[in-house]
C-alpha cells in the first residue's frame, strides 16, 4: 500500500512539474519572439548608421538568449585608400554600439592576412577562424 502512495505521489510531482515547465516554456516563448522581433528592428537601423565604408553591405543579425543581448555582424566589400580594397567583417551588440569583434583585410583578396583579426581578447589569422569565434555570439 506504502509503495502504491508513493508511486501515485511521485506520478502526480511528475505530470505536475511538466504542466508548470509546459506554461512556462509557452511564455518563454512569447517572449522569446518579442526580443527577437525588437533584436531585428533594433540591428536593422544599426545597419542604416553604420557607415565604416561605401560598398557591397550586408548584416546578419540574432537575439543571444544567454547572453541576452541583439548581435549584429556587417560585412563590407569596399573601396579602401589609395582605390585598394577592403573587407570587413564586424560583431556588434546592436543596441549599445559596442563592438566584440572584428576582420579587416586590405588586400585584394578576402583570404589575403588581415590588418585585424579579433574577437574579444582572441586573435584570428583568417576570416575562417573569425567566423568560428564569432559562433557563440551569433548561435545559442
Amino acid at each position: 500500500m506504502k509503495t502504491i502512495l508513493l508511486c501515485s505521489g511521485i506520478l502526480f510531482l511528475i505530470v505536475y512539474a511538466s504542466s508548470a515547465a509546459d506554461q512556462n516554456v509557452g511564455l518563454h516563448g512569447e517572449q522569446l519572439s518579442l526580443l527577437q522581433k525588437q533584436c531585428t528592428k533594433s540591428a536593422a537601423e544599426f545597419y542604416q548608421r553604420w557607415r565604416s565604408c561605401e560598398g557591397e553591405r550586408d548584416y546578419k543579425n540574432h537575439y543571444n538568449t544567454k547572453r541576452n543581448i541583439c548581435f549584429i555582424t556587417i560585412s563590407a566589400h569596399c573601396r579602401g585608400p589609395q582605390d585598394g580594397v577592403l573587407w570587413v567583417e564586424t560583431l556588434f551588440d546592436a543596441n549599445d554600439n559596442t563592438q566584440y569583434g572584428r576582420y579587416l583585410c586590405d588586400g585584394e583578396l578576402i583570404d589575403d592576412k588581415p590588418a585585424q583579426c579579433y574577437v574579444g581578447a582572441n586573435r584570428c589569422e583568417s576570416l575562417d577562424e573569425f567566423r568560428e569565434l564569432i559562433k557563440p555570439y551569433m548561435e545559442d
